[in-house]
């Protein structure tokens, strides 16, 4: 019978749940924006069914959509975003922007010339545009079935040589480029198959015969933001083309009124037509480097100039009602520009009106949806939570498919560089649709392990500090305890100073916590007393398995301290008879990081790391690395988590190179105890024995 390893379960179940600590830690540039929305009354809520950054969005009804992003995702909606169903792309280009005339027939575009075609609502994704690979795409655009738009990057090795406007008449199998030189491209946009314009810099360019014809108005821009940046030395900035450049930027509603937003590395400004772009006045403006502008507006500015924003994106449902973003700010109009109201606090990059109230847009990693026309907007890739102020969760464990508990890090913004910080543990008993507080803390809180013997006894394991900032050390070690399922959480111990990473209990009385600099420490009454055992090493310890109260392993390798390179790195596995007393190494590897450990019964167990699957079946006394899929040699990812429901059928997470992000829905499953991996993306549903979402 295998241990009750729920520590292990949990955090991967909650990998297609709720995103744990270290996928939500790459959001440090999000952070801020994150916390306005607190500020605002906005609701943060986790990505679900993905963490990856998402770039497009486009929906054909209030209940039916299509966000896109990064390594090939596209996420499917059809009941208004309650739910997302992962659509298989069958590419891991990143995905900038989607397009559908209707709710079957559709297209994405990406990366090294990545072009995707769906004529049945993305049940298959077929690729299109051969002799495209060096073209990254920004932005699609199709008219009908047949005509359509593309604008992007012409690469070569690395370097952006121009953008480049593509355009195609067979439904997108054949793609040309249009011969025409438009100066840097940022949007393009056109109200039937005859009449469009596409903004380029401070020029709009018009045509009203299908594209064959071009004439362009100039846009009054500051002076300021025609000036080419440079670099030090004088030298003149590289031509920008990116998904920052290009996107959302222009938009007409009818044939005569229109807006463009001209943005670059010195401002950003909203510009308004009503004669079909054949003149321009300023409308909005946001910062100009360095924060002033020598323009006051015209009569059709509004009443914040927003002077203290970048703007970033424009999307209307009309001439009258429409929104614009910009870093960390969001505005929109009932007057087709004339007054501004300030909608939310968000740095909203793409957006789309369904309808006259219905919107949504998406901020890398969230999409958002207001249905009152902008003046509120709520979160709808995720699972709810909301917990008072708090902004995101660090860790999750869960024992079962229903009960779990998360720990969630509030930061406040004070003078100076230093943000201090507190922590809440948080239970969910649905299967994390909702949540309820449980513990606070004064301090900053950190739990990288958890351990239950059942529902009601367990224990939680980190680290805690007075203060977060770039060179934080840690303040305490923390051991917390609950007999009620967490209604109350007792300390038991802030013994050691360093960091706690994993703990294990055999029973009630009996367990170990393990971190950093070698540490390992032992309990005998349920935590209320620990001791130190001699480890041999000051290696960073990441993790522990044992068998029964004398039989146990634990591994780890790397630093010594992770803010403090130790090189080389090691991974070494420990092992002990005696529950503890004695501890020898078992097996160690320079350059190799080892993080997770599982053992279905005394001889056999799993052991992981950077690039690595090891596995022994003489109980640690010989270790044998195991080809993983795809990996031909190297190391290009991290391989996580091992867990076992029996002794045939288990899994391993996979992660980015630097394990701090899980690739999405990626695993490596063995049905056959580990004589063969199988790398899925696809959604683990297909594997009914797995006991998670």
């Amino acid at each position: 019978m295998l241990p009750l390893r729920f520590n292990m379960f949990d955090k991967l179940r909650l990998f297609f749940i709720i995103p744990i600590s270290f996928c939500l830690l790459i959001l440090t540039l999000l952070i801020f924006s994150i916390s306005y929305a607190s500020d605002s009354g906005w609701l943060y809520q986790n990505s679900y069914p993905t963490s990856r950054p998402l770039f497009g969005v486009r929906f054909v009804s209030p209940d039916k959509g299509w966000v896109v992003g990064d390594q090939g995702t596209i996420l499917y909606t059809e009941d208004g975003g309650n739910t997302w169903e992962l659509q298989e792309s069958m590419t891991e280009m990143p995905l900038s922007d989607v397009f559908f005339i209707n709710d079957k027939i559709g297209w994405v575009v990406g990366d090294i010339g990545t072009i995707l075609y769906t004529e049945n609502g993305g049940k298959k994704w077929i690729p299109q545009g051969k002799g495209l690979n060096n073209y990254s795409l920004y932005k699609i655009f199709f008219i009908d079935s047949k005509e359509g738009w593309s604008i992007g990057c012409d690469i070569n090795r690395g370097t952006v040589l121009s953008t480049a406007v593509l355009s195609t008449l067979d439904g997108g199998r054949n793609w040309i480029r249009v011969p025409f030189n438009f100066g840097q491209v940022s949007g393009i946009f056109f109200i039937n198959s005859k009449t469009g314009w596409i903004l380029a810099g401070d020029k709009v360019f018009r045509t009203i015969d299908g594209g064959k014809k071009w004439e362009f108005s100039l846009l009054p821009v500051d002076p300021a933001m025609r000036e080419i940046p440079r670099l030090p030395g004088d030298i003149p900035m590289p031509l920008r083309c990116d998904r920052d450049s290009i996107g959302n930027v222009i938009h007409f509603a009818n044939k005569k009124e229109g807006w463009a937003l001209v943005k670059n590395d010195v401002g950003s400004q909203l510009f308004y037509t009503n004669d079909s772009g054949k003149t321009w006045r300023l409308q909005f403006s946001g910062a100009i480097m360095p924060y002033k502008s020598p323009f006051v507006g015209g009569p059709g500015r509004g009443a914040d100039t927003g002077k203290s924003y970048k703007l970033l994106s424009i999307f209307f449902a009309n001439n009258k009602r429409g929104c614009i973003s910009g870093s960390a700010v969001i505005f929109c109009t009932n007057d087709g520009g004339a007054t501004w109201e300030k909608g939310g606090s968000l740095w909203l990059n793409s957006g789309q009106f369904v309808n006259t109230n219905v919107a949504w847009a998406v901020e890398y990693y969230v999409l958002m949806k207001t249905e009152d026309g902008g003046k509120n907007w709520v979160m709808k890739n995720s699972k709810s939570i909301k917990v008072g102020n708090m902004e995101y969760i660090d860790y999750t464990t869960f024992i079962n498919s229903t009960t779990g508990w998360g720990v969630i890090g509030g930061r406040i913004r004070t003078s100076g560089a230093i943000i201090k910080t507190s922590g809440t543990i948080i239970k969910t008993s649905d299967g994390g649709d909702t949540w309820e507080t449980q513990e606070k803390f004064s301090m900053h809180t950190i739990i990288n392990g958890s351990f239950f013997i059942n529902p009601s006894t367990g224990w939680l394991v980190g680290w805690q500090a007075e203060e977060i900032s770039h060179s934080t050390e840690f303040q305490n070690s923390i051991i917390l305890h609950t007999k009620d399922g967490g209604k109350r959480w007792e300390i038991q111990s802030k013994e050691p100073a360093e960091g706690l990473a994993a703990v294990f209990f055999t029973d009630a009385d009996t367990g170990w916590v393990v971190g950093w600099k070698g540490i390992i420490f032992h309990t005998k009454d349920g935590g209320k007393t620990w001791k130190p055992q001699k480890s041999g090493t000051k290696l960073f310890l990441k993790d522990i398995c044992f068998i029964d109260s004398k039989r146990g392993w634990v591994i780890g390798g790397g630093y010594t301290h992770p803010d403090k390179d130790i090189s080389p790195t090691q991974g070494i596995i420990l092992y002990t008879e005696d529950g503890g007393e004695n501890w020898d190494t078992q097996w160690a590897k320079k350059d190799a990081w080892l993080d997770g450990c599982f053992f279905t019964d005394f001889k056999k167990g799993w052991v992981t790391g950077e690039g690595f699957l090891f596995y022994t079946e003489d109980g640690g006394k010989t270790w044998h690395e195991k080809d993983i899929p795809d990996n031909k040699g190297g190391h290009n990812y991290h391989i996580k988590r091992p867990f076992f429901i029996d002794a045939n059928r288990g899994w391993v997470q996979v992660f980015d190179l630097d394990g701090d992000r899980p690739i999405e829905n990626t695993l490596l499953i063995t049905e056959d105890g580990g004589k063969t991996w199988k790398k899925h993306r696809a959604q683990p549903q297909r594997y009914p024995w797995m006991p998670f979402k």
